[in-house]
């Protein structure tokens, strides 16, 4: 598939994120000519490039902990959460996202989170 195909095969997938996600991220890795993720087994541990990868949230002192799934995982590579369309590419903006501080809510080594 080219860029182009798969920019028109997608452009207008609509519905909730999580009914496309698998197939868009698969195909995008084709695309990339990457590896596609593996299947998750029953150690978390041993899961390092799946999807749908358990981690445990940890909510603060006053909160108890809460187990929760990242979208797409590569160990020692990326977290991908992935989010509804923004609309049309052409109105989406990475800048105007970074000024207003849209583009993330938690800075690297945040505490927050941690593997299963």
């Amino acid at each position: 598939m080219t860029h182009a195909e798969f920019q028109t095969r997608w452009q207008g997938a609509g519905g909730a994120e999580r009914a496309n996600y698998g197939l868009f991220l698969t195909e995008l890795c084709d695309l990339l000519e990457v590896p596609r993720p593996e299947a998750t087994t029953d150690k978390p541990t041993q899961d390092a490039y799946v999807f749908e990868r358990a981690v445990t949230f940890n909510n603060g002192p006053s909160s108890k902990a809460s187990t929760g799934r990242i979208d797409l995982y590569k160990r020692g590579c990326f977290v991908l959460e992935t989010k509804q369309g923004v609309g049309s590419f052409e109105d989406f903006s990475l800048t105007d996202d970074l000024k207003r501080g849209n583009a993330g809510t938690r800075e690297r080594g945040n505490a927050g989170t941690r593997e299963n």
